[in-house]
């Protein structure tokens, strides 16, 4: 039975289990954590003054130069010390007065009403971005930063607006960090298309006495899937079993998603599923039977921050596989889905094993999701045990999002 799919790419998982990591850690837990780093962060902390001058001299202007220097400033006399080391996030700092009225004294000169507000957010903010990063250092230099803008732009803020500033500006810099990182880090859907593990697959395959060969085309090319269906017939025999495997991801705050990007997630994602789809119906419909099983993701099920495109596509299959199943089952053809969760895939450990450690923890089976389970899931459907399952999605995510 010829079978036609191509390599998928997930998501990443980062920021849908920062919730999930922020709430598990308890104030004790959190607060052990935070002191055990203190002298390390202390240490690291010129350095990264000293980076914070070179950065903003560079990519900020004279402004920002400025407010990074002052906070350097509160270091030297010992303010930003404290916000660093104390042991607990201070309510006070400022008596009883508003965010508001101490940065209304700020903007009027007055430099320990600014300490007082450091000393408010410091170890909260830092906290905050720790759960976006996983990296405490990092989180504390971003802390920094946020502060460093604040000083240098002055913004004007609402009355009961200062908290929602100082967290919404300091949230944009970590997603914006985490966007940089994960574009060193992408996978190219170029990168696949000369995949030696699947020439390996092919000579494994015949290897062992099966008919095996490789075909390769760009999904969101109509045309070219087409052409590709037409081979594999003439190779072995029209399709009965389509896997829509293939996709594209990756992560960045959704107003920095241009069209260009958008676009080519909704034509491999999803018209490439439609597209394969298309090309093998014709035999399966003649012959009143087929299979059909789409690859989603668990984000396609909840959706994902930061992976806003992604998400749409893969809800997008668990729409069309439900809508197919209803239209195609008086044809004799079955449509069903599967959503995997985080699985121990290549694009998984370019994370770092610090990151796959905590996803493991968080994952309730307590390991990561292999190829071989997605396999299963997809075989199962494939075969006559699922005979009388259609329009289907199985999540395989360890109890991930349950």
């Amino acid at each position: 039975m010829p079978v036609t799919t191509v390599p998928q790419h997930s998501g990443t998982f980062r920021y849908a289990t920062r919730r999930q990591r922020m709430n598990l850690l308890s104030r004790d837990g959190r607060q052990k954590t935070f002191n055990a780093e203190m002298k390390k962060a202390e240490l690291a902390f010129k350095r990264f003054i000293r980076f914070l001058l070179a950065r903003a001299a560079m990519t900020w202007g004279v402004e920002l130069m400025a407010g990074a220097f002052r906070v350097y400033q509160f270091y030297r006399q010992g303010r930003m010390g404290r916000v660093i080391i104390m042991k607990k996030a201070a309510k006070g700092g400022g008596g009883g007065m508003t965010d508001e009225a101490l940065y209304r004294r700020y903007l009027n000169g007055d430099e320990d009403a600014l300490g007082a507000l450091m000393e408010r957010y410091g170890t909260k903010l830092t906290l905050y971005l720790d759960g976006y990063l996983c990296d405490l250092h990092e989180a504390e230099d971003l802390m920094i930063e946020a502060f460093a803008y604040l000083i240098a732009k002055r913004p004007a803020i609402r009355d009961g607006g200062f908290r929602t500033y100082l967290y919404q500006s300091a949230r944009h810099m970590a997603l914006r960090l985490l966007h940089k990182k994960r574009a060193r880090n992408c996978f190219s859907l170029d990168a696949l298309t000369e995949e030696p593990e699947a020439r390996e697959l092919v000579e494994e395959l015949t290897a062992a006495g099966c008919h095996a060969a490789m075909f390769q085309a760009d999904v969101a090319d109509s045309a070219a899937v087409a052409e590709m269906v037409r081979k594999l017939g003439e190779t072995f025999s029209p399709v009965e079993l389509v896997v829509n495997n293939a996709g594209v991801s990756g992560q960045g705050l959704f107003q920095d998603t241009t069209d260009e990007m958008w676009d080519r997630y909704l034509a491999v994602n999803l018209s490439g599923a439609r597209n394969t789809v298309k090309a093998a119906l014709p035999h399966m419909i003649s012959e009143k039977r087929g299979c059909i099983v789409n690859i989603s993701s668990i984000w396609g099920q909840r959706g994902a921050s930061c992976e806003v495109a992604y998400s749409c596509t893969k809800a997008g299959i668990i729409a069309l596989t439900r809508s197919l199943a209803m239209e195609l089952a008086p044809s004799g053809i079955r449509v069903n889905c599967v959503a995997p969760g985080v699985i121990n895939t290549d694009m998984v450990q370019v994370l770092g094993q610090e990151t796959v450690e905590e996803l493991i923890r968080e994952t309730p089976l307590g390991r990561l999701g292999t190829p071989e389970d997605i396999a299963y899931a997809v075989a199962f459907f494939a075969s006559e045990r699922a005979g009388f399952i259609t329009g289907q999605v199985l999540t395989a995510d360890g109890g991930f999002i349950v």
